[in-house]
C-alpha cells in the first residue's frame, strides 16, 4: 500500500509563510523599540521617573545606595544629565523588573546615559541575563573607568 500525500493548496502555504514572517518581524521590532519621553524626577543614580509617573531602572549599571560613598555624586550627575529633558528609552529583552520598573537604556540625543555614568566613575557595570545587548561596551567602559579612578572606585563598601 502506498502512502497518501497530503497536498495543501499553494495559497495556504503562502498565507502560513507570510503570517510567520510578519509575526517574527513584529516580535523583533518590539524588542528593539525605542520610545520618547521626559524625566520628571531622579530617584537615585540609576532610577528615574518619566512622564506619566512610570519608574525606569537604567539597564546594565549599578550605583551606590543612600548613605554609601558616591551616592550623592551619582544622583546629582544623573539629575544634571536627564532631569526635565527629553529622552529616548530603549528596551532590551525584559520589559520590567520585579519592582514594576521599566528596564531601559536612556539616551539624551545620541549619548547613552547608562554608559556615561560608568565612564565618569559614578556607576559600575551590572549585566544581568537576558539583558545583554551592549554587554561588551559596558564592560569596556568599566575597565577604562576603573583605570582612571572615580568616586565609585574609592572606599568601596
Amino acid at each position: 500500500m502506498g502512502r497518501k500525500k497530503i497536498r495543501l493548496p499553494l495559497i495556504f502555504v503562502v498565507i502560513i509563510l507570510i503570517a510567520y514572517g510578519v509575526n517574527s518581524y513584529v516580535s523583533d521590532m518590539s524588542l528593539s523599540q525605542k520610545e520618547e519621553s521626559y524625566v520628571t524626577k531622579v530617584i537615585d543614580g540609576d532610577t528615574v521617573v518619566i512622564g506619566g509617573g512610570q519608574r525606569v531602572r537604567l539597564l546594565s549599571i549599578d550605583t551606590r545606595e543612600r548613605g554609601e560613598n558616591c551616592y550623592n555624586e551619582a544622583k546629582q550627575r544623573l539629575e544634571e544629565l536627564v532631569l526635565l529633558k527629553n529622552i529616548t528609552l530603549e528596551r532590551d529583552k525584559e520589559d520590567k523588573d520585579r519592582y514594576d520598573r521599566l528596564l531601559r537604556y536612556i539616551y539624551v540625543g545620541d549619548e547613552m546615559i547608562n554608559i556615561q555614568m560608568i565612564e565618569e566613575g559614578l556607576a559600575v557595570a551590572y549585566i544581568y541575563e537576558p539583558n545583554v545587548k551592549y554587554r561588551s561596551a559596558f564592560l569596556e567602559a568599566e575597565t577604562a573607568a576603573r583605570d582612571e579612578g572615580g568616586c565609585v572606585w574609592t572606599n568601596l563598601p
